[in-house]
């Protein structure tokens, strides 16, 4: 396996934090919209308040934007786990190689 240098492992965290707070940001826009959406389409029929929720809910355009807002939500929890794993293995490798000088001390 190849060593990557600081530089390198910074690059990676910068792009895997970037990208999840961009995903992030598209899935909340989504959750923070769901209402906006239920309501307009609520306001397409008459009757009362249960019937016209109804209505919203079983609408196409409102079961597309939940699915939309749950893809996005699992694209912005695929790209937290990348993030999260790179800083583990930044972790794993500072920890490796603190063992690694310890050992070293203890040998000379």
């Amino acid at each position: 396996m190849t060593a990557l240098s600081p530089s390198d492992i910074y690059q990676k965290l910068i792009t895997a934090g970037t990208e999840w707070a961009e995903a992030n940001a598209a899935a909340d826009l989504f959750e923070e919209t769901k209402k906006v959406v239920l309501s307009k389409l609520a306001d397409e029929t008459d009757g009362s308040m249960a019937a016209r929720e109804a209505h919203a809910f079983r609408h196409p355009d409102y079961l597309k934007h939940v699915k939309s807002m749950v893809e996005a939500r699992k694209i912005a929890n695929i790209a937290k786990v990348r993030y999260a794993s790179i800083q583990t293995f930044v972790d794993l490798m500072r920890t490796k190689e603190a063992s690694e000088r310890a050992a070293n001390k203890h040998a000379t």
